[in-house]
């Protein structure tokens, strides 16, 4: 969608049906344009002769299958008659039979590229995967299928569409965690159909909303595509756009990027409710795993140490101390399987260190005004001890509460990432940056807790204007 036009008119048959036309009408200069599928902009143009006035031509629309798909226009001859209009005719009927063929080419073509990544992001969502990671995927393949500049994909949060994934140039990534602006979208993620618009800028200027998407104005064709609701998945809109000026090879009837995004859609719902039985299975499974421990195994022990202690009278006084030992191991055993069923059955309900970070970053999109940007990297909820995870929370929390009461930021970015045997968070921000000491007080019960844990809390300038802060933990 957008972008270089299909190589497919270089096979030189256009040119052939010009020739032939200006051979048969006597005409010194041709012109054959291709119009764009959905009968705007050109996308090839056939040129035979030198350009000359004329003050008699010939200008005859090429019709295909669904309406004018093109023009041949041929001056610079003698005067033509109707022998002439006719065979110019005739040749206006070849090119449409040949334009015909390339579209519905070109249209198989993308159609089966579509189907591809579909099956792609469908295979994924059946393997472990990180919903953010699917969400950028899907942005990815999305821009790189339809050949647009932008790839966007928006979920619904309450009453408001969040950015959540952001593929194509740097200075559109900016806005991952804040809400669309654009009111129309809105309509558009309520419907069921995809959307073409002609102009995205002017949408933003009628909307008196370019000023805060400035951004905007490089794109120019835009679909947009509403993600259904499902069970997990709220519902939202796929967006991709052209650069403004590229042609836009989709067309409001070809559904094909509507279709993509509720596959895609289907696919991440699906693959959630798969998590969702698998964890009741081991839910299930620790339950049974529990009763057994206390059903056959503690009674059995405590049955053995019921008959060991009724022993006692029976045997001299040195065994009577060892039979004790005996039943002392059996109680402190029974204790220990009594704390395992009790993990057992309360594991499971302790959150992932992935999921707080994601649920703490997400209450203060409210306080901050949009969304801050949260990369996690690495195996965070298998590898990070447990008396770390509370450090990292408060040190996420104590930052983003400084952005919100001091910095005055346009963006933040959270980052915890696990690597080379240590566990590193780091709170990045574009604000007005601090006077050191200023805020230290904060700080210091963090960075002692830190230093007893052996690791370290820097707080520093971001260049040009901002603060970072970061918490560097050992995994050991």
């Amino acid at each position: 969608m957008g972008g270089k036009p299909s190589t497919a008119w270089d096979d030189g048959a256009l040119d052939r049906i010009l020739a032939a036309a200006c051979a048969l009408a006597g005409a010194g200069y041709g012109v054959l344009k291709v119009f764009g599928p959905d009968g705007t902009g050109i996308v090839h143009r056939s040129v035979l002769g030198d350009a000359s006035p004329a003050w008699r031509s010939i200008d005859v629309p090429i019709h295909g299958r669904d309406g004018v798909v093109g023009s041949l226009s041929l001056s610079g001859g003698t005067e033509f008659g109707p022998d002439d209009e006719r065979a110019v005719k005739t040749s206006a009927l070849a090119a449409g039979v040949v334009i015909d063929n390339v579209w519905w080419h070109a249209d198989t073509e993308r159609r089966r590229r579509w189907y591809e990544v579909t099956a792609e992001i469908t295979q994924l969502m059946l393997s472990a995967f990180e919903p953010q990671e699917a969400l950028q995927l899907i942005a990815r393949r999305a821009r790189e299928v339809s050949g647009s500049l932008l790839g966007v994909v928006m979920l619904s949060a309450e009453d408001e569409l969040i950015i959540e994934a952001v593929d194509g140039p740097d200075r559109f990534k900016r806005y991952v965690g804040r809400p669309v602006v654009l009111p129309m979208m809105y309509d558009v993620m309520r419907g069921d159909r995809q959307v073409l618009i002609e102009d995205i800028v002017d949408v933003a200027k009628r909307s008196g909303r370019i000023d805060e998407i400035p951004e905007v104005r490089s794109l120019g064709r835009t679909v947009l595509a509403p993600l259904p609701s499902g069970t997990h998945v709220t519902g939202g809109l796929l967006l991709v756009a052209a650069e403004r000026g590229a042609v836009l090879e989709v067309s409001e009837g070809t559904d094909l990027v509507r279709m993509f995004a509720s596959q895609a859609t289907l696919a991440l719902d699906r693959a959630q409710a798969q998590r969702d039985q698998s964890m009741i299975a081991v839910l299930s499974d620790r339950d049974r795993i529990a009763r057994d421990l206390h059903d056959l195994v503690i009674q059995r022990l405590f049955a053995t140490g019921l008959q060991l202690q009724g022993m006692q009278s029976m045997v001299q006084p040195e065994g009577r101390e060892r039979i004790t030992r005996a039943v002392e191991d059996i109680d402190a055993t029974i204790r220990d399987l009594r704390a395992a069923i009790f993990e057992l059955h309360h594991q499971p309900r302790r959150r992932s260190l992935r999921a707080d970070v994601q649920t703490l970053v997400a209450e203060y999109a409210g306080p901050l005004g949009f969304r801050p940007v949260l990369t996690c990297a690495g195996p965070l909820d298998l590898a990070v001890p447990a008396l770390v995870r509370p450090q990292i929370l408060a040190a996420i929390r104590e930052s983003l509460s400084n952005v919100v009461r001091h910095a005055r930021a346009s963006a933040v970015s959270v980052e915890v990432m696990v690597a080379e045997g240590e566990v590193v968070t780091r709170v990045s921000d574009d604000g007005v940056g601090f006077t050191p000491g200023e805020r230290q007080s904060g700080l210091r019960n963090l960075r002692e807790r830190a230093e007893a844990l052996g690791g370290a809390v820097r707080l520093e300038r971001r260049r040009p204007h901002g603060t970072i802060l970061e918490l560097r933990a050992p995994l050991n």
